[in-house]
């Protein structure tokens, strides 16, 4: 009878045992079981809006890319002597740098003070795109990105093999203009062959990234996004094999007319800690 007597008070003691540790787990986990913050009720744009930051509606859609994988390579002179026969003088200190000083400067007639970075038109740049054609090594890969008029200079990227650009600065092609809004030097680094690497992933959207910036006040009022698009950017290096993943990048232009370019990992969402390519 003790014995049974016995039983009976440890089933008691570990169904109240039981009971106590549902509540102390639903307590400790509480968050996770609550429902979701409507998102509608913040209105992140319209705050931006209220700062005097201008800005184009973000697209919302989901995207899928690859990363991407390249092999470094260093400039060789005896791939640019010949573009660059009595046009341009070579700068190859850096071998993975190439600067090239003009002999006379490339006229850009539609070029000038009152030019503002959203208004080059192709027009504008034909002169110049017919240039890199004839004279920049694997010209054909670079594409027209963005004209920072405050800074004079005229940005061109590398093309992956996805048709998206090279956002970091290890494929990049940058014009210089003097005074009278001609060019005058450039500067070029070429990321190498690219290939896709692994399967497509999902990626944040162009909203999200863009609210990301402004929630982590990288976006100061009086802001104006003149430039934004979805890019790689080199993430890990292994001998010399390069990975780049896909990102958004956002040319921002202050109240002073001063650019930054500001990058958001597309897979997670994070701001990216600009390096020096």
């Amino acid at each position: 009878m003790a014995f049974r007597k016995i039983e009976y008070l440890l089933i008691a003691a570990f169904l109240v045992l039981n009971v106590f540790l549902v509540f102390v787990f639903v307590g400790k986990n509480a968050l996770l079981f609550s429902s979701p913050i409507d998102q509608s009720r913040v209105d992140v744009q319209q705050e931006m809006r209220d700062n005097d930051i201008q800005f184009m509606t973000p697209e919302d859609k989901v995207r899928e890319e690859p990363f991407i994988r390249a092999l470094m390579q260093e400039f060789n002179e005896k791939d640019i002597e010949p573009l660059a026969e009595n046009t341009y003088d070579i700068d190859l200190s850096n071998r993975s740098r190439l600067i090239g000083t003009l002999n006379n400067p490339l006229t850009l007639k539609q070029i000038n003070k009152d030019t503002q970075a959203k208004n080059l038109s192709d027009d504008a740049l034909k002169p110049l795109d017919d240039w890199i054609g004839e004279h920049v090594y694997q010209g054909d890969q670079y594409r027209f990105v963005a004209y920072d008029n405050n800074q004079r200079m005229i940005t061109y990227m590398q093309e992956s093999r996805t048709d998206l650009p090279i956002v970091d600065g290890t494929g990049e092609l940058v014009f210089n203009l003097n005074d009278d809004y001609n060019v005058e030097m450039f500067n070029q680094t070429y990321a190498g062959e690219t290939k896709a690497q692994g399967e497509k992933r999902q990626l944040v959207s162009e909203k999200q990234a863009l609210e990301n910036l402004y929630l982590n006040n990288k976006i100061q009022k009086g802001d104006k996004v003149v430039y934004e698009f979805l890019g790689y950017y080199q993430t890990l290096k292994v001998d010399k094999m390069k990975i780049y993943n896909p990102t958004w990048v956002f040319f921002i232009q202050n109240r002073d007319g001063v650019f930054e370019r500001l990058h958001v990992d597309g897979v997670n969402g994070t701001i990216v800690q600009d390096k020096v390519s």
